[in-house]
């Protein structure tokens, strides 16, 4: 369907093309599609699309971190509301990357409060 669809496709504009393609396969896995495709356009739209995708994810995650940093100095000592906006980011790397965003005053308690969700040591610099 996906090789079917950009081969049909392959001619439309690159902004259409990405929004067709994201709001039909966003959640996708184009790796192996990319291995297995023979014909070169369609491979080089895919891989086009792949690092496209990689790419604008990882400026939203960007985005709602430094959101999340900026709403923690609003907050600041307020240890309960801090806690709630670190609530939602599991990953550790993540929540390291906070830090990264916070005024250095302000990365101590924080980083705390990282430790303290996550159960791990959370290195500061």
């Amino acid at each position: 369907h996906l090789l079917r669809f950009i081969n049909e496709n392959r001619n439309r504009d690159a902004a259409w093309l990405y929004t067709e393609l994201s709001q039909r396969w966003l959640l996708l896995d184009v790796t192996d599609a990319i291995k297995t495709c023979d014909d070169p356009c369609i491979k080089g739209i895919l891989q086009w699309y792949h690092t496209e995708r990689s790419k604008r994810s990882e400026d939203l995650l960007t985005q709602q971190l430094q959101e999340t940093a900026r709403g923690i100095q609003d907050v600041h000592p307020d240890i309960p509301a801090m806690k709630q906006l670190l609530r939602p980011i599991t990953y550790r790397a993540h929540r390291k990357r906070v830090l990264e965003y916070l005024p250095r005053e302000m990365r101590y308690l924080a980083g705390v409060l990282l430790v303290e969700g996550t159960h791990k040591r959370v290195k500061l610099r």
